[in-house]
């Protein structure tokens, strides 16, 4: 499958592609999949009092979270591409739902979601959406320019090749191979001079 080398691809912290990789195999402990484990008693959703708390609901469906992605669309102009309800998380790794850019600021802005989720559960105090937004959004601008420069970096470097010697002097190339399951084996050199 395409959108496992596409993940580990993606020009975002690596801590968010483990994240992501943990949202595509369901293993993001939200009430809906505890219920169904049965280690849960109930599905609900606190935070705006759905009767399922899904992976899909508190990323996309959720008050918080349209509110969210008004607020990453009036900034960056990205927008939640149409997803289908079954494979919205493997869809958004596809290049024709969204460009790379994109789907980086999207992934992104769902663990920024994630985090504020777990924060409010956990007691602590959360950050206004405004402020999670611009987190967001600058953790993906900045994690992109920064790959970008250093992918720019890497690819202006040239491979070393193969030079001629000094004159009078001789080059040895040699290598050898050998097969244990035939028992045989070869050896090749080669002798070159300055010219």
């Amino acid at each position: 499958d395409n959108s496992w080398k596409i993940l580990w691809k993606l020009k975002v912290p690596p801590k968010i592609k483990v994240f992501w990789w943990r949202v595509l195999n369901e293993f993001i402990l939200a009430k809906d999949i505890l219920n169904r484990r049965h280690i849960e008693p109930v599905g609900f959703y606190e935070w705006c009092g759905s009767e399922r708390e899904t992976i899909k609901h508190i990323f996309r469906d959720c008050t918080t979270a349209r509110g969210f992605w008004r607020e990453v669309k009036a900034l960056t102009g990205v927008k939640l591409p149409p997803l289908h309800p079954l494979t919205w998380a493997s869809d958004i790794l596809r290049d024709e739902v969204c460009s790379e850019r994109d789907r980086c600021v999207i992934i992104i802005g769902i663990y920024a979601l994630w985090t504020q989720r777990n924060r409010k559960n956990h007691g602590e105090q959360q950050l206004p959406l405004r402020k999670v937004v611009q987190w967001a959004v600058d953790l993906a601008h900045d994690f992109w320019q920064t790959t970008k420069q250093a992918m720019q970096r890497t690819t202006g470097i040239s491979k070393p090749t193969w030079r001629t010697p000094r004159t009078g002097c001789m080059k040895c190339n040699v290598d050898g191979a050998f097969d244990p399951r035939t028992g045989q084996g070869a050896t090749g050199a080669v002798l070159r001079n300055h010219s």
